[in-house]
């Protein structure tokens, strides 16, 4: 039976079943949101070596950990030891 057909002949039980494929859908979403909020605050603090001070700011700005953000915060780093 095709999803047409299925719609077509029992459209209480297609819908019920769309419902329930939607709200799965919507929390497998939030589940990989979390996940992925938790890996980017975690690369931060690892790369500040768990100083809390220095990795908030980059986390609330919402800065994304890759190579230019690693980057620009060595040199900001290395500018600030020597001003």
């Amino acid at each position: 039976m095709t999803k047409d057909e299925l719609q077509a002949k029992e459209p209480a039980l297609f819908n019920q079943v769309f419902e329930a494929g939607k709200e799965a859908g919507k929390e497998a979403g939030k589940n990989e949101s979390i996940e992925a909020e938790r890996a980017r605050v975690t690369a931060w603090l690892d790369y500040y070596d768990g100083d809390v001070e220095s990795a908030i700011s980059p986390i609330e700005d919402g800065k994304g950990m890759d190579f230019a953000d690693a980057l620009k915060q060595d040199v900001q780093s290395l500018l600030n030891r020597f001003n």
